[in-house]
């Protein structure tokens, strides 16, 4: 397995941004994990330091075949519970991810959710949308989906929260991508997947930190939060 990314914030191509960000309730508080397995290898504890210190680490999954799934870990300020219940919340993702333009639930039940989103991407290229079908097992965090439908060609991936110390978690997200633009060069959009993909970990880590933002504006219900407002967050 590769390390290719070490970004907490990177500037990101709009259309990996918005493909990436599709992917993203409740149970017993576990025991926080101690360890974090990222693309089949547990990190060092080096790569948990900076972890700690809030940069995402992205890896290869060199296991997923040619078509590559590339995986990233971040930590994020508030607990596996919380952060679940907002990296579920498919209905808010335009105002959760700017690489969103229009999110639009089809079907919903506790454990599958079908979902259309349209992507924002930057001029000249040409617009993107993708139906997925979300499996979500609220027991285990962890939620996976597929392509249903759309104008990309492959979208596939999975999200896991892990408990953390001090009220936090860290989360795990992995895509594999190709949003069937013939003139992109394969080494390009290698390099894009890579630079995107933390971007949906800080997606998640800035509209839990914020006070305001379009999703806080809303004055979204669905979340079942662990606290009542932002000044209220652990």
């Amino acid at each position: 397995m590769e390390a290719i990314g070490r970004a907490a914030g990177p500037v990101l191509p709009g259309v990996a941004l918005a493909l990436l960000a599709l992917s993203s309730p409740g149970r017993a508080m576990a025991a926080p994990a101690t360890s974090v397995v990222l693309a089949g290898r547990e990190l060092t504890a080096d790569e948990l330091r900076r972890l700690e210190d809030g940069e995402v680490l992205t890896r290869w999954d060199e296991s997923s075949g040619p078509n590559r799934m590339v995986a990233s870990a971040g930590l994020l300020p508030a607990s596996a519970r919380d952060a679940w219940a907002l990296a579920t919340d498919f209905r808010n993702y335009d105002r959760i991810y700017t690489g969103i333009s229009e999110a639009r639930i089809v079907s919903e039940a506790p454990r599958e959710v079908v979902g259309t989103y349209v992507l924002r991407l930057p001029w000249p290229l040409p617009q993107r949308w993708v139906t997925t079908r979300a499996v979500l097992d609220a027991e285990r965090r962890v939620c996976s989906w597929q392509k249903e439908s759309g104008t990309v060609k492959t979208y596939d991936g999975r999200l896991q929260m892990l408990p953390w110390s001090g009220r936090r978690s860290v989360m795990l997200y992995s895509a594999r991508i190709d949003p069937d633009f013939a003139f992109m060069p394969a080494w390009f959009w290698d390099w894009a997947q890579a630079t995107a993909l933390p971007s949906v970990v800080t997606g998640l880590r800035d509209t839990l930190t914020r006070t305001d933002g379009p999703y806080w504006r809303a004055q979204t219900r669905r979340p079942e939060f662990e606290f009542t407002s932002r000044r209220d967050a652990p």
